[in-house]
């Protein structure tokens, strides 16, 4: 159940950020799904 949430909260906030793509975000949005929350 913890791992559906943690992959939930992940694709928030990756939408949020190709959203608000400015300053290297998009590239901070793709490396941060590939680390352990």
């Amino acid at each position: 159940m913890t791992t559906v949430i943690c992959y939930e909260i992940r694709k928030i906030w990756l939408n949020n950020q190709i959203k608000s793509n400015r300053k290297g975000a998009y590239h901070i949005s793709i490396d941060y799904p590939s680390q352990p929350l």
